[in-house]
């Protein structure tokens, strides 16, 4: 089935015979949008998705389940099942957002100058000073190379957008320039093993790791608001990066970090034994929840945030 800009109408059809040897079947799409049949039922056969329509069995719609997941995956389901839905089942392509440009331009940013700062750190004395080891003139450089001036609504945006973030990777130098963290990876990846019936793979990518003495550091980057207070659901990230870690190093987690670009500021804290068990428990019921196929919508205060508002029939109006 493909679709292209309707001006005024747009007309989907089919049918089960065209004259040859077998019979035809509906696009997925049909099924999806209820024009098929409004009786449906979903369950999970194989590791796979089944959407069988009660009218015909014969047309059953059949959806991979994925053999890992990512935070972004667990995240998008715990705000809204349609979402996630629309999102990783369905895969709507969706319109990028400046915060979105902008937070992969700092991102960039910060792992090239880190990169540097690790290349330089091996053959200089001060290599506790990112002043000995890069200057502010390379920074800019990395920055306007990083750069992604993508999705902007104007010129305006996009340049209080730049000045922004050059203040930042500014501010950023100042803070560390006597004083560098002994960084020892970055944008480190990893994969461990979730139980949801059966074991699937949960993966993902740790922004910064430090060497703080007698462990190690784990730090995420954020381009949003600094948090003064964490609660359980904002720490999860974190806390699914700390139980992935115990199998990476040949040291302990020490610390787990927030690093709020806007202010060059911190949040540190780490998982108890309790908090481990309970994000654990947390990604194991997701993904369950996940196979049995019931992607419900939860209409709410985030509907007007969400990428698929303008399609979704069941958003808080």
């Amino acid at each position: 089935m493909a679709m292209t800009r309707a001006r005024q109408g747009l007309f989907f059809s089919w049918g089960e015979d065209y004259g040859g040897m077998r019979k035809k079947k509906p696009s997925r799409f049909l099924t999806e949008i209820n024009l098929i049949s409004d009786q449906k039922d979903k369950q999970v056969v194989n590791n796979s998705l089944v959407v069988k329509d009660k009218k015909k069995e014969k047309n059953n719609v059949e959806y991979k389940m994925p053999v890992s997941f990512s935070f972004s995956q667990i995240a998008a389901f715990k705000n809204c099942p349609k979402q996630y839905y629309y999102n990783f089942i369905l895969k709507i392509p969706v319109r990028g957002k400046a915060q979105f440009s902008f937070g992969k331009s700092m991102h960039g940013s910060l792992q090239r100058i880190m990169e540097l700062v690790l290349t330089k750190q091996k053959n200089n004395k001060e290599k506790n000073k990112l002043g000995a080891l890069i200057n502010e003139k390379e920074v800019g450089e990395i920055y306007k190379a990083s750069w992604i001036g993508d999705w902007y609504k104007d010129k305006k945006e996009k340049e209080e957008y730049y000045k922004k973030g050059k203040d930042i990777l500014r501010d950023f130098y100042d803070k560390h320039k006597e004083r560098s963290p002994k960084v020892i990876f970055i944008e480190k990846g990893f994969k461990f093993k979730v139980a949801a019936g059966e074991i699937y793979s949960f993966k993902g990518v740790i922004d910064r790791i430090d060497d703080i003495g007698d462990g190690y550091k784990i730090v995420d980057y954020k381009t949003g608001k600094p948090k003064e207070k964490l609660t359980f659901d904002e720490k999860k990230q974190l806390l699914i990066y700390q139980l992935a870690a115990g199998d990476l190093f040949d040291k302990p987690i020490k610390k787990l970090s927030f690093y709020y670009l806007d202010n060059n500021s911190e949040i540190e804290f780490l998982g108890t034994n309790k908090e481990l068990e309970k994000v654990e428990s947390f990604l194991g019921n997701t993904i369950e929840k996940i196979k049995e196929g019931n992607f419900i919508a939860k209409p709410g205060i985030l509907c007007k945030y969400c990428d698929f508002n303008t399609i979704c029939e069941d958003r808080q109006k």
